[in-house]
């Protein structure tokens, strides 16, 4: 079972300012705050990275970070030791708490959707989550972050694992210290990075995550995220450079960014000396700490491996600064956040209304009869007119949905006549082709040629097809030409 949730709002230009990090030294919070703080928490295979953040009203301050090891073989209560060990230096006792999954436990889809009103990408996200989704046995939570460029949404679509995040929550919740936000710590350093830095449209930059035996690719396009994966590395690899160049020139090569400007490449984590050395084959290679980092630098602003989980403390502030913000939480299971003095407003409404109701009272009763009377007029007025607008909107949105359905089946039908008319323009005037099979994105050809090996380089070259390959070897046929069999994959189809 999928939960739908909002799909969060574009990014705005004009309502965005970059924004620096204050880092101090651990210990108690020197300034009240009215927010409360938040407990960053990433997860990175057996071990929890810490971060307590006060969001403060200008800009947030690290009070301090820390790390657990093994946390999954901790009970409950070992757990809330710890974590009030970590939280107590600080005065928090009731802190946010924000938990990142890393990127290789969620599955992420990179959309692109007409620009429609919200409610209707609300619903394709849905129809996307519940396609994308890998088995019909198991269920999964998901949620987007979306952005608008040009006449498009492109949307990020998150889905994770129902029992995995049912398992944290239970663990967390027994600890005392009950999830508020589920993450995904790839997003929350994207959240981190975009609120640090203001790129321009078509801006290229590659965002490189080391953490432990895993390391996180995203590549941009401004603000636009065009590629997510995690893949695993070795220190011990002797060639381990060579391995994260080849990932880093196979995300590119699917973008197909060897035309244009080299990207800047941003490290995150422990980065091999070797490997960043060898980096500078792509692009500029900055470090993505000291470009969040304000003033001069000391040992004790330094985050080093926590950076991640600072990321993920802001991601769940509700500070703004861009679109890859999630909640991976269903509704059931979510925490309702409790404010400092969240019943003044409250009391304030009711100490208005007690005045009201005085000066009503004291009103003649003809004046109170007649005005009841009007109100009741206008009542059932807009009442009518509210019952209208919804027929209306409930008839647009049914055309609405007729009309996505209509699309995509539309779609669906071209591909095969306009692989058919790609295969045709591409193969050479001696070449014939005596079967074209096409089943769910998967295409096979077979016939002769005069040169077979000659036509991979010819199919290979369209930007319709990937994974072109023989699928047996190459025969003779009477005519002294050879038979061939070739196997291809429409690109986009998984």
């Amino acid at each position: 079972m999928l939960n739908s949730r909002t799909v969060l709002e574009a990014w705005r230009p004009e309502n965005w300012r970059p924004r620096s990090l204050r880092l101090r030294r651990r210990g108690g919070s020197r300034d009240w705050n009215v927010r409360r703080a938040v407990l960053g928490i990433e997860v990175r295979a057996t071990s929890l990275y810490l971060a307590c953040v006060h969001p403060g009203l200008v800009r947030a301050v690290v009070a301090g970070t820390d790390v657990i090891s093994g946390y999954t073989e901790l009970r409950p209560e070992e757990l809330r030791a710890r974590l009030s060990a970590f939280l107590k230096p600080f005065k928090v006792e009731d802190p946010v708490v924000v938990l990142a999954l890393p990127r290789s436990e969620v599955i992420v889809r990179i959309l692109s959707l007409p620009l429609v009103a919200r409610k209707s990408v609300q619903e394709a996200l849905a129809l996307q989550a519940e396609m994308f989704k890998p088995t019909d046995t198991e269920e999964f939570c998901w949620d987007s972050a979306s952005l608008s460029v040009d006449d498009q949404v492109t949307a990020s679509l998150v889905m994770a694992p129902r029992a995995t995040i049912e398992r944290l929550v239970n663990l967390f919740a027994a600890a005392g210290h009950p999830i508020n936000v589920l993450n995904v710590g790839q997003f929350s350093l994207l959240h981190l990075f975009l609120r640090g830095q203001q790129p321009l449209a078509r801006q290229r930059s590659v965002l490189l995550d080391f953490k432990g035996p895993d390391a996180e690719l995203a590549l941009l396009e401004g603000r636009k995220l065009l590629y997510s994966r995690a893949f695993a590395v070795s220190n011990e690899d002797p060639s381990i450079e060579k391995s994260v160049i080849s990932e880093i020139q196979r995300a590119a090569s699917t973008l197909r960014w060897h035309e244009g400007a080299q990207p800047t490449v941003f490290l995150s984590g422990s980065v091999p000396a070797s490997v960043e050395s060898a980096l500078g084959m792509v692009g500029p290679v900055e470090h993505l700490e000291r470009k969040l980092q304000s003033g001069e630098r000391t040992p004790d602003t330094c985050l080093g491996e926590c950076l991640g989980a600072v990321a993920v403390a802001l991601a769940g502030s509700g500070r703004s600064g861009s679109s890859y913000r999630l909640n991976l939480l269903p509704a059931e299971l979510r925490q309702v956040r409790q404010r400092r003095w969240h019943h003044v407003p409250t009391y304030a409404l009711l100490a208005a209304s007690a005045f009201l109701l005085v000066g009503l009272a004291a009103r003649r009763p003809l004046q109170d009869h007649m005005l009841l009377r009007q109100y009741e007029k206008q009542i059932a007025s807009l009442k009518r007119q509210t019952d209208e607008m919804n027929g209306i909107l409930q008839e647009d949105r049914k055309l609405r949905q007729e009309l996505i359905v209509l699309e995509e089946f539309q779609q669906g039908g071209r591909q095969p006549l306009d692989a058919l008319n790609d295969v045709a323009q591409r193969l050479p005037s001696e070449a014939w082709l005596n079967l074209f099979t096409y089943r769910k994105g998967q295409i096979e050809l077979m016939g002769s040629a005069k040169s077979a090996s000659s036509l991979l380089p010819l199919l290979q070259a369209s930007p319709r097809f990937e994974d072109v390959k023989f699928d047996g070897a190459l025969t003779q046929d009477p005519s002294g030409g050879e038979r061939f069999r070739i196997q291809m994959r429409l690109k986009g189809r998984r």
